[in-house]
């Protein structure tokens, strides 16, 4: 008797996970996510962990989801959006993304932060540079607030050389 109650189970479990494995799916079509992302937005639909679980690792070994991917595409994003070294940080760890992973691909894309944050504050501020007191802080905050580390914002207000 536990035969013919197991495989209506089964088969509503199989039913189950291949609508979550559509979920994903559907999901990673719209843009990379990694499996943090992924896994906190199934979970918020109630899906039950387990099946979650397995959803994730059947995308990640059929090449649908893609840590290193992720990595790569949002590493891009933040840097053309701009953002210095310690915002792009801070929010990939809010994506899940470890710290050293991601100073890993900052090391691979080989970036020039001097010359980023020079080049932001010649956007935002124009060429003049700004003389000691408001305006320097000013800039210097503006420069903060975007993730770039202090000597990096000390050497662009002291200078006005962007190599292009």
């Amino acid at each position: 008797m536990t035969s013919f109650n197991s495989a209506p189970d089964e088969d509503a479990a199989q039913q189950q996970l291949a609508q979550l494995r559509q979920s994903v799916l559907r999901l990673l079509t719209r843009r990379e996510h990694s499996q943090l992302e992924l896994r906190r937005k199934l979970q918020q639909k109630g899906w039950p962990v387990e099946l979650i679980n397995e959803a994730l690792q059947w995308a990640a070994e059929q090449g649908w989801q893609s840590e290193q991917r992720f990595l790569q595409s949002f590493v891009r994003a933040r840097l053309a959006n701009g953002d210095g070294p310690l915002k792009i940080i801070a929010a990939g760890q809010q994506k899940g993304l470890s710290a050293a992973s991601i100073n890993e691909t900052f090391a691979e894309l080989s970036i020039d932060w001097l010359q980023r944050c020079q080049a932001r504050r010649q956007q935002r501020f124009g060429e003049a540079l700004p003389s000691p007191g408001r305006e320097w802080q000013r800039q210097a905050r503006y420069l903060q607030q975007r993730g770039y580390l202090p000597d990096q914002i000390k050497h662009t207000l002291a200078t006005n050389d962007v190599a292009d």
